[in-house]
Protein backbone atom coordinates (compact mmCIF):
# COMPACT_ATOMS: atom_id res chain seq x y z
CA UNK A 1 0.00 0.00 0.00
CA UNK A 2 1.13 3.46 -0.34
CA UNK A 3 2.92 5.43 2.43
CA UNK A 4 0.62 7.54 4.31
CA UNK A 5 3.16 10.61 4.19
CA UNK A 6 1.00 13.24 3.07
CA UNK A 7 2.44 14.49 -0.50
CA UNK A 8 0.72 17.66 0.31
CA UNK A 9 3.33 17.99 2.83
CA UNK A 10 6.42 17.15 0.47
CA UNK A 11 4.80 19.28 -2.13
CA UNK A 12 4.80 22.39 0.23
CA UNK A 13 8.61 21.60 1.55
CA UNK A 14 9.12 21.17 -2.31
CA UNK A 15 8.12 24.61 -3.21
CA UNK A 16 9.55 26.73 0.00
CA UNK A 17 13.10 25.06 -1.46
CA UNK A 18 12.55 26.10 -4.80
CA UNK A 19 12.28 29.55 -3.36
CA UNK A 20 15.74 28.90 -1.68
CA UNK A 21 17.64 26.65 -3.95
CA UNK A 22 18.51 27.00 -7.38
CA UNK A 23 17.73 24.06 -9.23
CA UNK A 24 14.84 23.07 -6.46
CA UNK A 25 11.58 21.91 -7.65
CA UNK A 26 8.29 23.77 -7.70
CA UNK A 27 5.24 22.86 -6.16
CA UNK A 28 4.03 22.43 -9.67
CA UNK A 29 6.73 19.92 -10.71
CA UNK A 30 6.70 17.78 -7.64
CA UNK A 31 3.45 16.77 -7.93
CA UNK A 32 3.65 16.30 -11.72
CA UNK A 33 6.62 14.40 -11.32
CA UNK A 34 5.15 12.00 -8.55
CA UNK A 35 1.93 11.48 -10.88
CA UNK A 36 4.17 9.84 -13.49
CA UNK A 37 6.05 6.76 -13.48
CA UNK A 38 9.79 6.28 -11.04
CA UNK A 39 12.61 5.66 -13.34
CA UNK A 40 15.74 3.78 -12.05
CA UNK A 41 18.67 4.04 -13.93
CA UNK A 42 21.00 0.98 -13.41
CA UNK A 43 24.32 2.17 -14.96
CA UNK A 44 25.56 -1.75 -15.27
CA UNK A 45 24.22 -4.02 -18.13
CA UNK A 46 21.62 -6.13 -18.05
CA UNK A 47 21.95 -9.40 -15.98
CA UNK A 48 24.27 -8.20 -12.96
CA UNK A 49 22.94 -8.30 -9.79
CA UNK A 50 22.20 -4.36 -9.69
CA UNK A 51 19.91 -4.98 -12.72
CA UNK A 52 18.37 -8.20 -11.43
CA UNK A 53 17.64 -6.94 -8.55
CA UNK A 54 16.31 -3.80 -9.63
CA UNK A 55 14.09 -5.13 -12.08
CA UNK A 56 12.64 -8.03 -9.16
CA UNK A 57 11.85 -5.05 -7.01
CA UNK A 58 10.19 -2.50 -8.87
CA UNK A 59 6.54 -3.97 -9.09
CA UNK A 60 7.15 -4.34 -4.67
CA UNK A 61 8.27 -1.00 -4.96
CA UNK A 62 5.62 0.54 -7.09
CA UNK A 63 2.71 -0.99 -5.12
CA UNK A 64 4.57 0.62 -1.91
CA UNK A 65 4.75 3.79 -3.60
CA UNK A 66 1.32 3.86 -5.63
CA UNK A 67 3.19 4.72 -8.66
CA UNK A 68 4.55 2.87 -11.79
CA UNK A 69 8.20 1.78 -11.72
CA UNK A 70 10.38 1.18 -14.87
CA UNK A 71 14.09 0.21 -14.84
CA UNK A 72 16.12 1.18 -17.20
CA UNK A 73 20.15 0.14 -17.97
CA UNK A 74 22.55 3.10 -19.46
CA UNK A 75 25.43 1.13 -18.78
CA UNK A 76 29.29 2.48 -20.29
CA UNK A 77 32.70 4.61 -19.24
CA UNK A 78 32.57 2.50 -15.92
CA UNK A 79 29.32 3.39 -15.13
CA UNK A 80 29.65 7.20 -15.58
CA UNK A 81 26.82 7.41 -18.39
CA UNK A 82 24.10 6.22 -15.88
CA UNK A 83 25.52 8.21 -12.83
CA UNK A 84 25.07 11.22 -15.14
CA UNK A 85 21.96 10.80 -15.88
CA UNK A 86 20.67 10.92 -12.71
CA UNK A 87 23.27 13.80 -11.46
CA UNK A 88 21.70 16.16 -14.80
CA UNK A 89 18.04 14.81 -13.92
CA UNK A 90 15.96 16.91 -11.88
CA UNK A 91 15.56 16.18 -8.22
CA UNK A 92 11.61 15.42 -8.31
CA UNK A 93 11.48 12.03 -7.46
CA UNK A 94 11.20 11.20 -11.08
CA UNK A 95 15.05 9.67 -11.80
CA UNK A 96 16.50 7.43 -9.20
CA UNK A 97 19.51 5.55 -9.42
CA UNK A 98 20.09 1.90 -7.98
CA UNK A 99 23.97 0.98 -8.14
CA UNK A 100 26.84 -1.39 -6.66
CA UNK A 101 29.76 0.53 -4.15
CA UNK A 102 32.05 0.90 -6.79
CA UNK A 103 31.09 3.97 -8.97
CA UNK A 104 29.73 5.75 -6.03
CA UNK A 105 32.96 5.04 -3.42
CA UNK A 106 35.30 3.86 -5.69
CA UNK A 107 35.99 4.54 -9.24
CA UNK A 108 36.04 8.29 -8.76
CA UNK A 109 39.43 8.23 -7.19
CA UNK A 110 41.19 6.01 -9.78
CA UNK A 111 39.51 7.05 -13.19
CA UNK A 112 41.40 10.09 -14.10
CA UNK A 113 38.82 11.47 -16.64
CA UNK A 114 35.75 11.54 -14.40
CA UNK A 115 34.46 15.47 -14.12
CA UNK A 116 32.12 14.50 -11.37
CA UNK A 117 31.79 13.93 -7.82
CA UNK A 118 28.69 11.56 -6.48
CA UNK A 119 29.43 12.31 -3.18
CA UNK A 120 28.33 15.99 -3.71
CA UNK A 121 25.96 15.05 -6.22
CA UNK A 122 24.21 12.58 -5.73
CA UNK A 123 22.44 12.18 -2.41
CA UNK A 124 21.81 8.63 -0.59
CA UNK A 125 18.23 7.67 -0.55
CA UNK A 126 18.72 4.04 1.04
CA UNK A 127 20.54 0.71 1.15
CA UNK A 128 19.22 -2.31 0.14
CA UNK A 129 21.78 -5.20 0.40
CA UNK A 130 25.39 -6.41 1.35
CA UNK A 131 26.82 -8.60 -0.41
CA UNK A 132 30.40 -10.47 0.15
CA UNK A 133 33.04 -9.85 -2.45
CA UNK A 134 34.97 -13.23 -3.52
CA UNK A 135 37.79 -14.60 -5.99
CA UNK A 136 36.40 -17.21 -7.82
CA UNK A 137 38.49 -19.52 -9.98
CA UNK A 138 37.85 -21.47 -12.96
CA UNK A 139 37.23 -24.99 -12.61
CA UNK A 140 40.35 -26.09 -14.08
CA UNK A 141 42.41 -24.18 -11.94
CA UNK A 142 44.35 -26.43 -9.58
CA UNK A 143 43.76 -24.57 -5.99
CA UNK A 144 41.67 -24.37 -3.51
CA UNK A 145 43.05 -21.53 -1.60
CA UNK A 146 44.38 -18.15 -3.00
CA UNK A 147 48.13 -19.20 -1.22
CA UNK A 148 47.95 -22.63 -3.72
CA UNK A 149 46.79 -19.86 -6.40
CA UNK A 150 50.19 -18.42 -6.01
CA UNK A 151 52.43 -21.33 -5.67
CA UNK A 152 50.70 -22.25 -9.00
CA UNK A 153 51.25 -19.25 -10.87
CA UNK A 154 54.22 -18.57 -9.86
CA UNK A 155 55.82 -22.56 -10.28
CA UNK A 156 54.10 -22.41 -14.37
CA UNK A 157 54.75 -18.86 -15.14
CA UNK A 158 51.63 -18.81 -15.97
CA UNK A 159 50.37 -14.58 -16.25
CA UNK A 160 46.70 -15.23 -14.76
CA UNK A 161 43.43 -13.27 -16.53
CA UNK A 162 40.95 -11.74 -14.29
CA UNK A 163 37.75 -9.72 -14.97
CA UNK A 164 36.35 -7.33 -13.37
CA UNK A 165 32.99 -5.55 -13.93
CA UNK A 166 34.71 -2.54 -15.09
CA UNK A 167 38.04 -0.08 -15.06
CA UNK A 168 38.35 1.48 -11.40
CA UNK A 169 35.91 -1.10 -10.20
CA UNK A 170 36.22 -2.43 -6.65
CA UNK A 171 36.54 -5.61 -8.74
CA UNK A 172 40.11 -4.35 -10.18
CA UNK A 173 41.45 -3.02 -7.81
CA UNK A 174 41.30 -6.33 -5.43
CA UNK A 175 43.01 -7.71 -8.37
CA UNK A 176 45.65 -4.93 -8.45
CA UNK A 177 45.70 -5.37 -4.21
CA UNK A 178 46.42 -9.38 -4.84
CA UNK A 179 49.27 -8.84 -7.72
CA UNK A 180 50.89 -5.95 -5.16
CA UNK A 181 50.48 -8.08 -1.92
CA UNK A 182 51.69 -11.41 -3.44
CA UNK A 183 54.00 -10.33 -5.88
CA UNK A 184 52.81 -12.11 -8.99
CA UNK A 185 51.54 -10.66 -12.07
CA UNK A 186 48.02 -10.48 -13.24
CA UNK A 187 46.07 -9.47 -16.13
CA UNK A 188 43.31 -7.37 -16.10
CA UNK A 189 40.53 -8.17 -18.47
CA UNK A 190 37.49 -5.03 -17.48
CA UNK A 191 33.89 -5.83 -18.70
CA UNK A 192 31.14 -3.44 -19.06
CA UNK A 193 29.52 -5.50 -15.85
CA UNK A 194 29.53 -8.66 -13.71
CA UNK A 195 27.13 -10.30 -16.16
CA UNK A 196 29.99 -10.43 -18.94
CA UNK A 197 33.07 -10.87 -16.65
CA UNK A 198 31.28 -14.33 -14.94
CA UNK A 199 29.96 -15.45 -18.45
CA UNK A 200 33.62 -15.31 -19.98
CA UNK A 201 34.90 -17.17 -16.78
CA UNK A 202 32.53 -20.12 -16.85
CA UNK A 203 33.37 -20.67 -20.59
CA UNK A 204 37.07 -20.51 -19.65
CA UNK A 205 38.41 -16.96 -21.39
CA UNK A 206 39.59 -15.99 -18.12
CA UNK A 207 40.60 -18.00 -14.97
CA UNK A 208 39.83 -15.66 -12.13
CA UNK A 209 37.09 -12.86 -11.09
CA UNK A 210 36.20 -10.79 -8.17
CA UNK A 211 33.00 -10.72 -7.88
CA UNK A 212 29.62 -10.39 -5.73
CA UNK A 213 28.77 -13.87 -4.05
CA UNK A 214 25.33 -12.95 -5.52
CA UNK A 215 26.61 -13.48 -8.83
CA UNK A 216 29.08 -16.10 -8.18
CA UNK A 217 26.59 -18.38 -6.41
CA UNK A 218 24.71 -19.87 -8.78
CA UNK A 219 27.46 -21.05 -10.94
CA UNK A 220 29.43 -22.40 -7.29
CA UNK A 221 26.31 -24.20 -6.38
CA UNK A 222 26.23 -25.89 -10.20
CA UNK A 223 30.03 -26.59 -9.52
CA UNK A 224 31.11 -24.27 -12.80
CA UNK A 225 33.17 -22.10 -10.68
CA UNK A 226 35.08 -22.10 -7.04
CA UNK A 227 35.72 -19.65 -4.46
CA UNK A 228 39.22 -19.13 -3.46
CA UNK A 229 38.77 -16.65 -0.73
CA UNK A 230 36.42 -13.78 0.81
CA UNK A 231 36.74 -10.37 0.48
CA UNK A 232 36.24 -8.49 3.92
CA UNK A 233 36.72 -8.69 7.48
CA UNK A 234 34.84 -12.41 8.29
CA UNK A 235 33.34 -15.51 6.72
CA UNK A 236 30.42 -15.57 5.03
CA UNK A 237 27.66 -17.68 6.71
CA UNK A 238 26.69 -19.04 3.41
CA UNK A 239 30.34 -20.36 3.00
CA UNK A 240 31.51 -20.75 6.33
CA UNK A 241 34.39 -22.91 5.03
CA UNK A 242 36.37 -20.34 2.78
CA UNK A 243 38.75 -18.12 4.60
CA UNK A 244 39.13 -14.73 4.43
CA UNK A 245 42.42 -13.20 2.17
CA UNK A 246 43.37 -11.75 5.80
CA UNK A 247 43.19 -15.64 7.11
CA UNK A 248 45.17 -16.69 3.88
CA UNK A 249 47.97 -14.20 4.74
CA UNK A 250 46.58 -11.17 2.21
CA UNK A 251 45.91 -7.54 3.52
CA UNK A 252 43.98 -4.62 2.47
CA UNK A 253 41.10 -6.68 1.09
CA UNK A 254 38.94 -5.27 3.69
CA UNK A 255 35.36 -4.35 2.34
CA UNK A 256 32.00 -5.35 2.09
CA UNK A 257 29.86 -4.92 -1.14
CA UNK A 258 26.29 -3.34 -0.98
CA UNK A 259 23.63 -1.65 -3.13
CA UNK A 260 21.60 1.14 -2.84
CA UNK A 261 19.32 4.00 -4.04
CA UNK A 262 20.33 7.12 -4.79
CA UNK A 263 18.77 10.51 -6.19
CA UNK A 264 20.25 14.00 -7.37
CA UNK A 265 21.65 15.69 -5.15
CA UNK A 266 18.96 18.28 -4.80
CA UNK A 267 16.13 16.37 -3.37
CA UNK A 268 14.20 18.30 -0.77
CA UNK A 269 14.36 16.59 2.30
CA UNK A 270 10.73 15.48 2.43
CA UNK A 271 10.75 13.92 -0.65
CA UNK A 272 13.78 12.08 0.06
CA UNK A 273 12.15 10.95 3.09
CA UNK A 274 9.02 9.50 1.45
CA UNK A 275 11.35 7.51 -1.06
CA UNK A 276 13.41 6.43 1.63
CA UNK A 277 10.47 5.10 3.61
CA UNK A 278 8.69 3.39 0.43
CA UNK A 279 12.25 1.41 -0.01
CA UNK A 280 12.60 0.45 3.39
CA UNK A 281 9.29 -0.65 3.48
CA UNK A 282 9.56 -3.01 0.60
CA UNK A 283 12.86 -4.59 1.71
CA UNK A 284 10.50 -5.89 4.77
CA UNK A 285 8.27 -7.55 2.50
CA UNK A 286 8.95 -11.36 2.87
CA UNK A 287 9.37 -12.44 -0.65
CA UNK A 288 11.78 -9.71 -1.12
CA UNK A 289 13.93 -10.58 1.80
CA UNK A 290 13.83 -14.34 0.99
CA UNK A 291 14.82 -13.47 -2.83
CA UNK A 292 17.99 -10.95 -1.65
CA UNK A 293 19.13 -14.19 0.74
CA UNK A 294 18.38 -17.34 -1.82
CA UNK A 295 20.70 -15.21 -4.30
CA UNK A 296 23.65 -14.50 -1.63
CA UNK A 297 22.83 -11.02 -0.34
CA UNK A 298 21.45 -9.95 2.98
CA UNK A 299 19.22 -7.13 3.39
CA UNK A 300 20.22 -4.01 5.52
CA UNK A 301 17.86 -1.14 7.09
CA UNK A 302 19.39 2.27 7.83
CA UNK A 303 17.63 5.84 8.42
CA UNK A 304 18.78 8.46 5.29
CA UNK A 305 21.71 10.03 7.63
CA UNK A 306 22.75 6.88 8.49
CA UNK A 307 23.18 5.69 4.96
CA UNK A 308 24.44 9.10 4.37
CA UNK A 309 27.23 8.72 6.74
CA UNK A 310 28.11 5.24 5.40
CA UNK A 311 28.69 5.96 1.99
CA UNK A 312 30.90 8.93 2.91
CA UNK A 313 33.01 6.73 5.50
CA UNK A 314 33.36 3.97 2.64
CA UNK A 315 34.49 6.44 -0.15
CA UNK A 316 36.81 7.90 2.39
CA UNK A 317 38.60 4.43 3.28
CA UNK A 318 39.17 4.00 -0.23
CA UNK A 319 40.58 7.24 -1.45
CA UNK A 320 43.29 6.69 1.76
CA UNK A 321 43.93 3.04 0.17
CA UNK A 322 44.47 4.15 -3.42
CA UNK A 323 46.05 7.02 -2.48
CA UNK A 324 48.65 5.19 -0.57
CA UNK A 325 48.93 2.88 -3.75
CA UNK A 326 49.33 5.64 -5.98
CA UNK A 327 46.40 3.92 -8.42
CA UNK A 328 45.45 5.96 -11.26
CA UNK A 329 43.69 4.93 -14.89
CA UNK A 330 42.93 6.39 -17.36
CA UNK A 331 39.67 5.38 -19.71
CA UNK A 332 40.24 2.73 -22.51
Amino acid sequence: MPLNLSRRTIFKHALLLSSMNDGAVSLAQAELALNKPLKIIVPLPPGGQADTQARFLSPFLSQVLGRDVIVENKAGASSSIGLREVIRSRPDGQTLLYTIASPIVVSPHVLAEQNFDPIKDLLPLAPTVSTAQVLVAHRSVPAVGVSDLIRWARSSQTILRYGSYGLGSSSHLYGELLAKSADVDLQHVPYKGASEAIRDLVAGQIELSFISLAVAWPYVQSEKIKILGIVGPKRNHRIPHVPTFNEQGFKNLNSVGWLGFFAPAKMPPELALHIHDAIDNTLKIKAVRLFMEQNGADVIHLSQMEFSAYVKDDSKKWHELINKLNLKFDFD
